[in-house]
Parts: structure tokens; C-alpha cells; sequence
């Protein structure tokens, strides 16, 4: 009971930190009942996301609506403006500005959500000084700013898959040596988790030339924890002309299949040398 309870307050205080942080500025974002965004770029972005809601399933590479007359090919990736337009189907029975609302809150939210992760991280593996580390992930300058309110940018999608990839690796090391660990499996879960959030975290799909899915798979056995990086490059020929690119037609989706089964096969590889090694 007690336990439970001091949880609860930890996972409110460092929320409470979060989004102060982040939603300080939440008068220059929300004026006169409507909303504006930090970065002339948010515009942008939530025209791709308006986009997405016309045509569901479209990877826009190539913005037709600025840089008249040859257009852009951004660095802004498909994963964010989906996000966004999953949030603002749960914002649309409370707002009539639904996608403008989600643009708003998703980055946020998404810091809130690295927040916890870490909080539950930290408390697994007994963390030293723990609370220095997620102070510092909620009052972080250039962390709050690449999540703040208002600011609907790839890089809040980055940080989070970051940071849930680099506690996957930590954790895949520290528990390389257990018994424990070796019995139940945990460390093919973590392996999973780590190409899963490396390879998501470093795509980039609606550039139209480049879609790189790395993941780094720690598969050695016990005795042997080194990691072993495998990565995946899908290129596509570079548009230097400033043509049009069609917006339809992305190897993004096979490319995302293709890491996840790559690191499934490496998980299970993982698994029977483990249990070979112990026969």
C-alpha cells in the first residue's frame, strides 16, 4: 500500500514537471480561441496531417504547397503526422479544431509519456540516483524545447524512441549475466524493443530518398554479450530536377516490416544458441 501510493506521487511530481515545462508557453499558443503554432514550420506539418485525413494511408514526400513553384522534399517524417491524427480523432467529440488541438498537444504528451517510461525504467533496474536524471529529462532546455506546447516536430517522436532504445541496450547488457534473464526470455524482449525503437527512430519516410531502418540486435550468448549492429538501406534515386514527386507509393511500409522481422528472427536466433549453449 505504501508502495503503491509513493508511486502514484513520484508519477505526479515528475508529470507535474513535464508539463510545466513544456505548456509554459500555452498563452502564445492558445489566443482569442485559436491556435498558433511556435515555428512557422508547424504550418506545414499540419498540412501533411490534413493531407493524411483526406487520403488515410498517404506518405507525402514532396510539399506542391510552398517553395512555389518547384516545391520541397522535407525531412519531416510520415510517424508524426499519423500520431497526430490518431490524437485528434479521440479530440473530436470536445473540440472543432481537433487536428489543430492534437498538433498542439502531441509533443507534449509525447514527453510525457518518455517521462513515465523512464520513471518505470529507472525503478526496475534500481537505478542509482535516479531522480537526477528524470529532473533532468523534465526541466532540460533544448529536451523541453523540442517538445514543448505548440511545436508539432519529428523530434519529439526521436527523443522518446531514443531514449526507449538506449534504456533497452542498458538493459540488455546489465542482464546479460543473469540466470534469471536467460530463463524467462527477457533478454529477447529487450532485443526486440531495441532494433523495434532504433530502427523507427532513424526512419525517415517521406523524403523519398532515403529510408534507413537500423537496428542494433544484441544476439550472443551469455558468456559473450558484445552487441552486433545490422542496418538496412532502402535507396531510392535522388530528384535533383525539381520535378513533382507522386506522393503515392512509399517503401516505407515494407521497410518497417522488414526490421521488425529482422529483429524477431534475431530474437529467436538469440534464443536457440542460448538454449543449445545450456543443453
Amino acid at each position: 500500500m505504501i508502495r503503491g501510493t509513493q508511486s502514484i506521487v513520484e508519477i505526479a511530481i515528475l508529470s507535474v514537471l513535464i508539463l510545466a515545462t513544456r505548456c509554459a508557453n500555452y498563452q502564445d499558443v492558445f489566443v482569442a480561441g485559436n491556435i498558433y503554432f511556435t515555428d512557422a514550420d508547424c504550418y506545414a506539418r499540419m498540412t501533411r496531417v490534413r493531407m493524411c485525413s483526406e487520403h488515410p494511408g498517404l506518405i507525402v514526400r514532396h510539399h506542391d504547397f510552398e517553395n512555389f513553384p518547384a516545391g520541397t522534399t522535407p525531412h519531416t517524417t510520415a510517424p508524426l503526422d499519423y500520431l497526430v491524427l490518431a490524437l485528434s480523432i479521440f479530440l473530436k467529440p470536445f473540440t472543432a479544431q481537433a487536428i489543430d488541438v492534437a498538433g498542439a498537444l502531441i509533443s507534449p504528451l509525447l514527453a510525457l509519456l518518455g517521462g513515465w517510461f523512464l520513471w518505470w525504467w529507472s525503478k526496475r533496474i534500481k537505478l542509482r540516483y535516479r531522480w537526477m536524471m528524470l529532473i533532468l529529462y523534465a526541466i532540460s532546455p533544448i529536451l523541453v524545447h523540442g517538445t514543448e506546447l505548440g511545436r508539432p516536430d519529428h523530434q519529439s517522436v526521436l527523443i522518446v524512441l531514443v531514449a526507449i532504445a538506449i534504456c533497452a541496450e542498458w538493459s540488455l547488457q546489465a542482464e546479460a549475466g543473469s540466470p534469471l534473464s536467460t530463463a524467462t526470455g527477457v533478454r529477447s524482449k529487450w532485443s526486440v524493443l531495441t532494433g523495434v525503437a532504433w530502427g523507427l527512430a532513424i526512419c525517415r519516410m517521406p523524403s523519398g530518398r532515403r529510408i534507413s531502418a537500423g537496428s542494433s540486435l544484441c544476439r550472443t550468448t551469455s558468456r559473450s554479450p558484445s552487441p552486433s549492429a545490422t542496418s538496412t538501406v532502402i535507396s531510392a534515386p535522388d530528384d535533383h530536377s525539381g520535378k513533382k514527386v507522386s506522393h503515392s507509393g512509399s517503401g516505407a511500409p515494407l521497410a518497417i516490416g522488414a526490421l521488425v522481422v529482422v529483429a524477431l528472427f534475431g530474437a529467436g536466433w538469440a534464443a536457440l544458441r542460448r538454449r543449445r549453449a545450456h543443453s
